[in-house]
């Protein structure tokens, strides 16, 4: 089964909003700080999101199941960029050919 996760635009209509990080049996909250592009052109979408969690996240980069009342369920790989007693930082990291350029 292909899942269609959304693009950046979608992402960046919900930055400020709250996702749940599942892992395993517990939902952990996490906040969208941002949608940035890195270097989209006419075939691609580049772009990374920066998520912020509270400390005792799972600090192991990995899939995991990523909810949001908009969006959906989502699997996405995060990667802890930093961390400490103030939370967690996640970031993930797209690169896809835009679906014009696929034709």
């Amino acid at each position: 089964m292909i899942v269609q996760v959304p693009g950046q635009a979608d992402f960046a209509a919900e930055v400020g909003t709250s996702f749940d990080l599942v892992a395993g049996s517990e939902h952990v909250p996490m906040q969208l700080a941002s949608c940035e592009d890195r270097g989209s052109d006419e075939r691609f979408e580049q772009f990374s999101l920066i998520f912020t969690a509270p400390a005792g996240a799972p600090l192991q980069q990995g899939s995991y199941a990523v909810e949001h009342p908009t969006l959906g369920n989502l699997p996405l790989f995060l990667v802890p960029i930093a961390g400490g007693a103030e939370g967690v930082t996640y970031e993930a990291v797209f690169s896809r050919r835009r679906a014009e350029a696929r034709q």
